[in-house]
């Protein structure tokens, strides 16, 4: 059963520049129809952590700033034309995508997974997993 489009008025797509999140991006897309629904696109990037002596701020800059030229880039793949609205948060993934999700009155996330399960699921934790447990709104995960 396909989705009706017009039942979403704010679609989320997070995005980690991987192929899951390309292929959430594009089925968000499709359910986003003839501009029926708003989509922002998110990317949510790590703090860096500095184990030596190094200029932490300009190191943070700079690594924010190849992210959003990246987000832009992975954008316009998708949209070629007219890009929709992105955002550019730091922090854990899972907390601010669903902080931002409430923010911007998302009524649908789309996001992909990497499809882990087991030890490496256990291990590494699962942003999706988090992601739906603690959304303010409908989540579609994408594989």
């Amino acid at each position: 059963m396909k989705p009706n489009p017009s039942a979403y008025e704010t679609i989320l797509v997070p995005v980690d520049f991987s192929e899951p999140s390309r292929a959430a991006l594009h089925q968000a897309h499709l359910l986003a129809g003839d501009d029926l629904a708003r989509l922002v696109v998110l990317h949510v990037s790590e703090p860096v952590s500095a184990h030596w002596h190094i200029d932490l701020n300009r190191l943070q800059k700079e690594a924010h700033e190849a992210a959003r030229q990246k987000l832009v880039a992975f954008i316009k793949e998708e949209f070629p034309k007219s890009a929709p609205r992105s955002h550019f948060m730091t922090g854990n993934p899972h907390d601010a995508i669903v902080k931002y999700a409430a923010k911007c009155n998302a009524s649908l996330i789309v996001l992909g997974t990497h499809g882990r399960s087991g030890l490496k699921r256990a291990l590494i934790g699962s942003v999706a997993e988090r992601v739906v447990r603690h959304a303010p709104c409908a989540v579609m995960v994408v594989r």
